[in-house]
């Protein structure tokens, strides 16, 4: 079962280790409840990466 992916796994472009490695740059939660981990990051990658509308981007980054 190690080999397996989720199928919602294809769309985080950072690996777990990368996103702890980076978590120092980013903000720390002021009040308010931070999202799950590399679902804003890998959101943005995608974004950028194909030229789409945040509106546009696959369910598993919503909600915009």
């Amino acid at each position: 079962m190690l080999g397996m992916i989720r199928s919602h796994d294809r769309y985080f472009w950072l690996m777990p280790q990368q996103m702890q490695d980076s978590q120092p740059y980013f903000p720390k939660a002021c009040g308010r409840a931070q999202c799950a981990g590399r679902k804003v990051p890998s959101g943005i990658i995608y974004v950028k990466r194909y030229g789409l509308r945040w509106q546009d981007v696959p369910a598993v980054y919503r909600p915009y």
